[in-house]
């Protein structure tokens, strides 16, 4: 996976994040993000983030829906910021992108998840977007 597109996976969940705690919109929190944290960001690396960032922010409330029953035991509401954001972002990303191989859309999940939270919620990721991966066709024609 080419590392602009890891990078853009990075930044676009450090954006959804000020989004989701910082009571911002998606455009403040991404202007924000690219100005104060990485404003040497390449155009493909800002555009793609942007691209994950609005898509995840426009429909996290069917995203959620789609998740909800592949949550044993939990609820999204109680899941920490990050690992919804990431579970939010992987199947938005396994929606809307065909030619990214839903191996390698949910191997960048657990990726950001080993960096960003914590080894038990790299498996719960793996998981969770598996099942829904399989659960029902996701890819958008």
């Amino acid at each position: 996976m080419s590392s602009s597109r890891r990078q853009a996976r990075e930044a676009a969940l450090k954006t959804l994040y000020l989004f989701e705690v910082g009571q911002t919109t998606a455009q403040q929190a991404i202007g924000s993000y690219f100005r104060e944290h990485d404003p040497k960001a390449s155009e493909d690396v800002k555009a793609f983030a942007s691209e994950l960032v609005y898509g995840t922010s426009n429909e996290r409330f069917d995203l959620d829906k789609a998740l909800e029953p592949h949550l044993t035991g939990w609820r999204l509401d109680r899941l920490s910021v990050l690992d919804r954001m990431i579970l939010r972002m992987g199947l938005w990303e396994l929606k809307h992108h065909p030619e990214t191989a839903p191996a390698i859309v949910i191997n960048e999940a657990m990726e950001l998840a080993r960096t960003f939270t914590s080894e038990d919620a790299v498996k719960f990721i793996n998981g969770v977007l598996d099942a829904a991966r399989a659960a029902a066709p996701l890819r958008k024609s």
